[in-house]
């Protein structure tokens, strides 16, 4: 049976966070979109669409919110329990949607960034 990914360890730029459950990775890419004409015929546009990262953390003493929602042309390491590991370059905070819950000790987290590179690596 194969393991299914249902952990992630990220990183943003090197540094290791305390990442709660529930982290999410959309791909980005090439985004199409249906044209139909009046007599039925079927085309489509692309554009281009950022790969948005969402996760929270642990809010630890050491903990810096205000670097991570600086942070722009970041590398964001998400590697999860069944060894696959996605790298995003380019990335940067959104600011705006960053959310701190005091009473649990969290903070949350929106990423945008290029489409990331999937690989293989050491399971954690």
């Amino acid at each position: 049976m194969a393991k299914l990914a249902s952990l992630a360890f990220i990183s943003v730029d090197g540094q290791a966070l305390a990442t709660l459950p529930g982290a999410s990775l959309t791909f980005g890419g090439m985004h199409r979109e249906g044209v139909f004409d009046d007599r039925g015929g079927h085309d489509h546009t692309e554009s281009h669409v950022a790969s948005r990262i969402e996760f929270s953390i642990k809010i630890k003493s050491d903990t810096e919110i205000k670097s991570l929602t600086e942070k722009t042309e970041a590398t964001i390491t998400i590697e999860t329990n069944n060894g696959r590991v996605y790298t995003i370059g380019e990335a940067y905070c959104s600011e705006d949607e960053t959310t701190i819950n005091f009473q649990e000790g969290t903070a949350s987290f929106i990423y945008y960034g290029a489409v990331p590179e999937e690989s293989t690596g050491a399971s954690t």
